[in-house]
């Protein structure tokens, strides 16, 4: 197995960042990272799409920062011991790169464009893709199953039903919802304590409040445009904010899976 290879992983939400995380913390350091210019990352914490607005984030010692749309860009963060983070790259610079593995994690729930033969090794995560048709291994990705992280050769991944992981008892009851269609304006931010009730935002008039007690886990960034009902976030039921910047054991389970798929191929 070479950790010199190449590794281009698609998106940096929560799934894709502790990828990242776990794959560089294994060795490999030639990863290059994209996104789409304004994320919705609601996992902030522990989201390198972040970069995209900050120009870097580091997360459990690992940093990714945004870099211009070159390959010079590139190889000059690659020379700092960082991981680059292309915004809305075109295909071109893509082709360019030259990938010895592509990581899909965009986790759209559907193959967006991503194809076995764009690599010698394609990996992809969650549900939408076809393993050993449209990637050579698809990783498991449904929190709420034992087969979580599991590596797939032939078939597809479970649907998410869209039950979030119970924490502390608590499931459906830590989300945020959007309270109305508009604009979204966030008064806290990730980490903050929050009682139930408490006022995170407004959506025009209507206020985002919190459904129970605990710290902001996840929230997108704001302003922003919003739906009735969509998720915006979710509430940790504890009062330790530090949980709010550490890579959850779910996502471990997932960068695993990567991990062993890499291994599989190669050794």
């Amino acid at each position: 197995m070479n950790k010199n290879n190449t590794i281009l992983i698609k998106g940096a939400g929560e799934k894709a960042s502790a990828v990242a995380w776990g794959l560089f913390s294994h060795g490999f350091k030639r990863l290059i990272m994209t996104d789409i210019e304004n994320p919705l990352a609601e996992r902030r914490g522990v989201c390198f799409s972040e970069a995209a607005f900050e120009q870097g984030k580091e997360i459990e010692g690992v940093r990714v920062e945004r870099s211009d749309l070159s390959i010079d860009s590139i190889n000059s963060i690659f020379s700092k011991g960082i991981i680059p983070l292309l915004v809305s790259p075109d295909e071109t610079l893509l082709q360019g790169i030259h990938p010895d593995i592509i990581v899909d994690s965009i986790m759209a729930k559907r193959n967006t464009g991503t194809s076995i033969e764009q690599a010698p090794l394609v990996i992809a995560l969650g549900p939408g893709f076809n393993a050993g048709k449209e990637a050579h291994y698809v990783i498991e990705t449904n929190p709420n199953i034992p087969a979580l992280g599991t590596i797939i050769e032939s078939g597809y991944a479970e649907q998410h039903t869209g039950i979030p992981t119970e924490v502390r008892g608590k499931s459906v009851e830590r989300l945020l919802l959007g309270p109305g269609t508009g604009v979204l304006y966030a008064l806290m931010d990730i980490g903050d304590p929050v009682k139930k009730g408490d006022t995170i935002g407004y959506v025009g008039d209507k206020k985002l409040l919190s459904p129970i007690s605990g710290i902001v886990w996840g929230l997108i960034r704001t302003p922003a445009t919003v739906k009735e009902g969509q998720k915006l976030g979710d509430i940790h039921p504890g009062n330790d904010s530090q949980i709010c910047f550490k890579i959850t054991p779910q996502a471990k389970k997932i960068t695993a899976g990567v991990i062993g798929a890499i291994v599989r191929r190669y050794l």
